[in-house]
């Protein structure tokens, strides 16, 4: 079953997810506090510079995003980013609550989460 990592909600929490997503990707431990604020804060910038260069809809690693619903008691996909350029094999997840805040999305299997929800 997905845990989900709590993400401290300080304004960078998606960028923190992201970030503490790579690392797992990557088969690395988990960052401590002080290294995600600041690979997150890099990360933002890196994304802010990106965007004020291109102004184009980019996407450089597969991201998926998932939300509880509260219906079926399970995690559903509501958006996936990268997939067409990066493919959809392994990508960061996180989990957002709904209310302007993202958490890193901790599994072993995701065998059991359920069909996506928007077409």
């Amino acid at each position: 079953m997905p845990t989900s990592f709590g993400i401290p909600g300080d304004g960078r929490c998606l960028f923190r997810s992201v970030v503490h997503g790579a690392c797992l990707r990557a088969g690395n431990p988990s960052p401590n506090e002080a290294s995600e604020r600041e690979l997150a804060d890099e990360l933002r910038s890196k994304v802010a510079d990106e965007f004020i260069k291109r102004r184009a809809d980019t996407e450089w690693v597969p991201i998926t995003v998932y939300m509880w619903d509260k219906k079926t008691n399970r995690l559903q996909i509501i958006a996936e980013y990268g997939g067409a350029e990066y493919g959809k094999e392994n990508p960061v997840r996180v989990v957002y609550h709904g209310y302007g805040h993202y958490d890193a999305l901790h599994t072993s299997s995701f065998g059991a989460l359920h069909p996506k929800m928007y077409t």
